[in-house]
């Protein structure tokens, strides 16, 4: 099935952290670590910051190709990689909010 054959209707950010929070719940995990495929100009980092089911240390990676938006993330300190196999380290948690999108329907 391809993209264009999915209704997405509501779903946004909101939405996603929302059923993130639920499972997290539901199960009683909590988060140390988040790695944010495609964070565009929106990066899930302050998010994460502030999530009560994330744990100290917090540890934030972003996969970002847009070379105008990489600098930018990396303004902010963030640890960035432009490439998604340069990430080596495991994470608690991926998200990939800004993606769809880019997604060829076939």
């Amino acid at each position: 099935m391809s993209a264009s054959n999915v209704e997405f209707g509501d779903i946004n950010d909101t939405r996603v952290l929302g059923l993130v929070d639920e499972c997290a719940a539901k199960f009683d995990f909590s988060f140390s670590s988040l790695l944010d495929g495609g964070s565009s100009d929106r990066p899930a980092v302050d998010w994460f910051k502030r999530y009560k089911r994330s744990a100290e240390p917090r540890d934030y990676a972003a996969v970002e190709v847009d070379p105008v938006k990489v600098e930018t993330l990396q303004k902010r300190g963030l640890k960035i990689f432009t490439d998604i196999w340069d990430v080596k380290q495991p994470s608690d948690l991926t998200l990939a909010l800004e993606v769809i999108e880019h997604i060829p329907a076939e």
